[in-house]
């Protein structure tokens, strides 16, 4: 099964299947590797002939994925083998969007020469979902998006596919795990984003015809079933209403035109928010159209190197158009300080490092422009303007090859970021910034007689104990092999912690955590083993 986040699982599976694929640029020292990945392709107990088994790399959290030239074709008894791989991290995966992987991803760390044997991948047929999608008058609905969405399922690994009405308005969506799932049809109304387009499109509705997801029909899916007649009836596009108001500024209550508006709405997770999608006209009034029912908040976005900023205002709309908002804008708050590499003296990250930008977010709660930013000088030195009163934090950016370490302000430590009250000028900033070049490269073993239940997970957490703000790293898991390996590390000690998980379904296997410190110096990988207990009883 392809390995991809969101919308990229067709586009993988597409390239899998093209056959001229651009591979990432390989130095000399990795053209002369031999290094060789074989395995079996199985459903059930049989050998799955002709699947394509591929290597793609992806980041460090799985986020985004890149295929590569490596990879082959199973024989009839479903064996593949993929020959001169060069060392990398990869995962492994399959064009195959009929079938689903049983246990999930299987990814890879590979080192120069090697030979890695036995990585199998056992498979079984995925279900199918097919229906009709018809509007209130009984006509079909053509190139209509569906969405097949997982309520429960025991797979690590997610259903999604780009799935569209023919031109009968028939779906058939295919290749799904096995759980329990809704499907629905239409756009939702939190998706309706002001100045997007047009009114029009149909409001999200689920099997058979309900708008309220509670109300659903779930729909079983078992291996290589397949649910008929999943149909959905669609009523008209959702009503939407329009917001109306101005901007000002808050001394001279003077209009202020031309100027950018950014919209937050309230979401089931939080809050999503939108810059420029309206802007104040030569008398500063603005506004905002098809608006669903729901809670927003309106906000101005001026220059950042205005010195002003507004607080958000805060509206809801519910059956009717709302008017009389008013946007406040005022001087800000400002900080300067000095941006300080700490652990190195070398020339060039140091230039690396003033190439970089230094951007603040105002944190706790606020909506509104929370990432003003400002370039680093020569001497290290930066201020920034415009800023919201409450506590500031800090980002580089870009941020993948430096981290900040603390920020000190007056001989003292602010571990949770600095707070700033309305209009106040805040100096004497020292931002510590460490150079992440460093790895921790690790196996885990599992003695010979544990055995980890069915279906059970490793997580691994890493954690910088001399770092004042974010030590922590996301945790990562193991390869196929128990092989893990992290980087862009700030040099310092690091506490590593593996953890065994049980399933979504079953209880936690009882298994301690297992800890080791490890040392990581800059530009340098550090290795560790780290071995498994037994249950505590």
């Amino acid at each position: 099964m392809m390995v991809c986040s969101g919308r990229q699982t067709t586009l993988c599976i597409l390239l899998l299947l093209t056959v001229v694929i651009t591979a990432r640029p390989q130095t000399a020292a990795s053209k002369t590797a031999t290094s060789t990945i074989s395995g079996k392709v199985t459903v059930g107990d049989k050998g799955l002939h002709g699947v394509v088994v591929a290597l793609a790399i992806t980041d460090q959290y799985r986020s985004n994925i890149r295929p590569t030239r490596f990879r082959a074709t199973t024989d009839e008894e479903g064996i593949y083998r993929i020959t001169n791989v060069p060392p990398g991290t990869y995962d492994v995966v399959l064009a195959s969007p009929v079938y689903i992987a049983t246990e999930g991803r299987k990814s890879l760390i590979v080192s120069a020469n090697e030979t890695v044997e036995n990585i199998n991948i056992a498979l079984e047929r995925g279900g199918v979902i097919t229906g009709k999608v018809t509007d209130s008058d009984g006509r079909p609905v053509i190139e209509e998006m569906i969405s097949v969405t997982a309520v429960r399922t025991t797979h690590r690994v997610p259903y999604f596919r780009n799935i569209r009405t023919d031109d009968q308005g028939v779906y058939r969506a295919y290749g799904i795990p096995a759980g329990t799932y809704t499907v629905s049809a239409g756009r939702d109304p939190s998706s309706s984003a002001v100045n997007r387009g047009p009114e029009g499109g149909y409001q999200r509705t689920y099997h058979p015809s309900t708008v309220d997801p509670a109300a659903a029909t779930l729909i079983k899916v078992t291996e290589g079933s397949e649910a008929t007649n999943v149909d959905i009836t669609l009523g008209g596009p959702p009503r939407t209403y329009t917001a109306r108001g101005r901007i000002i500024d808050s001394e001279t209550t003077k209009p202020m035109p031309k100027t950018k508006i950014g919209l937050a709405m309230s979401v089931p997770y939080g809050t999503s928010a939108m810059g420029g999608v309206a802007e104040s006209d030569k008398d500063g009034e603005f506004k905002l159209e098809n608006l669903a029912p729901g809670k927003y908040a309106v906000y101005s976005q001026p220059p950042d190197d205005s010195g002003l900023h507004s607080e958000a205002v805060q509206f809801e709309v519910t059956d009717r158009d709302v008017e009389g908002l008013v946007i406040k804008i005022s001087l800000g708050a400002s900080v300067s300080g000095v941006v300080i590499l700490e652990g190195t003296d070398d020339p060039k990250i140091r230039s690396k490092l003033l190439a970089a930008r230094i951007s603040g977010q105002i944190i706790d709660g606020y909506i509104g422009q929370s990432h003003p930013s400002a370039t680093i000088n020569p001497n290290g030195s930066f201020r920034m303007t415009g800023l919201a009163p409450g506590r500031l934090w800090f980002h580089l950016q870009p941020r993948d090859t430096f981290e900040i370490i603390r920020l000190e302000r007056g001989g003292m430590v602010h571990p949770r970021g600095v707070e700033i009250k309305e209009r106040e000028q805040v100096t004497g900033l020292r931002v510590v910034v460490g150079h992440a070049n460093g790895a921790i490269r690790g196996t885990i073993k599992i003695p010979g007689d544990l055995e980890l239940p069915p279906n059970a997970r490793i997580r691994i957490a890493i954690r910088r104990t001399e770092q004042v703000i974010s030590g922590f790293v996301p945790p990562i898991e193991p390869d196929a092999r128990g092989h893990f390996s992290v980087e862009g590390l700030i040099p310092g000690t690091y506490e590593v912690v593996v953890t065994v998980l049980g399933s979504r379904r079953t209880e936690p296997p009882g298994i301690p955590p297992a800890k080791q410190t490890v040392v990581v110096t800059s530009g340098a990988v550090a290795d560790v083993n780290i071995t498994l207990q037994k249950p505590i009883k």
